[in-house]
């Protein structure tokens, strides 16, 4: 064996319980490492040289030994706080293989698109505004391979925390899962749910300014907001007129009230302020008759040509008649 040849261990417990999960540069940093190590696993590297080396940045070679130190395999100290130079300790691996080192062991699959990867980890840096930590990296990879998110959809999803000032891991880890649930794995689906979110979220603000509303929306009124603007399509300014209509009924804003009044008019077809008002003052007009009508007098009883008719002569006629009758008896 030459003095450029060497060779490294690798232990089963590595390649079956850490090498799947890991990001496949993270890997690299450790096989490049393990080949620096003496016999009793102690290796000093230099951040700069290891970077050059593996054709990797410096960040991603300490993102590396962070990663394997939280692992619990690895244990790494800085020589200084400035320094560039590591010490690193294996924990389950030897310079020299073991004799009966199983050889030939089934390769775990291999990771895909590793400069898509990279890629991912440096632009999440960029849009998050600090660097992943390990766990951070470790779970934006948990979106690709996990739940078979693209790249480029991982990284609209940090955007999109960002943009509502949220960029707490465990949030966008629920959000990840969310958007996998909702089937958002193509970059147009999440594009078009985003702008749908804009949409929805410039219209309860809207909401708010025209109903006075000043305090945080509850649950109850986002209920109602959604289904005003996702049911009944009623526009900002329908859905002030009904809030008019409310308090002037009933002297205040009562979201039920208001939903009542908006599904009535959606249910007849009417989408802007002018056709409600005019469909109201038609309502208002029909009461308004129908009111007259149940309050009108009721004629008095009259005779009509009560002076045509001779009294005397039909008192005679009826005496004659009784007599005709009476007589008819007796005979």
């Amino acid at each position: 064996m030459s003095e450029n040849e060497c060779n490294v261990g690798i232990s089963c417990e590595f390649i079956e319980k850490y090498m799947p999960e890991a990001n496949p540069y993270f890997i690299k940093v450790y096989l490049y490492a393990l080949s620096l190590a003496d016999r009793n696993g102690i290796a000093e590297i230099s951040l700069a040289e290891t970077a050059q080396t593996l054709h990797m940045l410096a960040t991603d070679v300490l993102l590396a030994i962070e990663y394997w130190n939280t692992q619990g395999i690895l244990e790494s100290s800085c020589h200084s706080q400035d320094s560039l130079l590591y010490t690193l300790r294996f924990r389950i691996e030897s310079k020299e293989p073991e004799q009966d080192a199983v050889v030939g062991k089934p390769a775990v699959k291999k990771k895909r698109a590793d400069k898509e990867i990279k890629d991912m980890f440096r632009l999440a840096q960029t849009i998050l505004g600090r660097p992943l930590s390990p766990s951070d990296a470790k779970t934006l990879y948990s979106f690709y391979d996990w739940l078979g998110l693209p790249v480029n959809v991982i990284l609209m999803l940090l955007e999109y925390c960002v943009s509502i000032s949220d960029t707490k891991m465990s949030f966008i880890e629920k959000t990840a899962i969310s958007w996998h649930e909702m089937g958002l794995t193509t970059v147009a689906a999440a594009e078009a749910y985003i702008m749908e979110l804009g949409k929805k979220e410039a219209y309860f603000e809207e909401l708010k300014r025209l109903l006075g509303i000043e305090k945080t929306l509850t649950q109850n009124e986002k209920k109602y907001f959604s289904i005003w603007l996702t049911q009944y399509h009623s526009s900002p300014e329908l859905v002030a007129l009904a809030g008019e209509y409310c308090a002037a009924q009933i002297g205040r804003i009562q979201l039920p009230y208001m939903n009542a009044i908006l599904k009535s008019w959606c249910e007849k077809g009417i989408t802007s302020p002018d056709e409600a008002r005019r469909g109201n003052e038609s309502f208002r007009q029909s009461r308004a008759e129908e009111s007259a009508y149940a309050k009108r007098p009721y004629p008095k009883f009259q005779v009509y040509g009560g002076s045509d008719y001779d009294y005397e002569e039909i008192s005679k006629i009826a005496a004659q008649k009784l007599n005709s009758y009476v007589t008819k008896k007796e005979v």
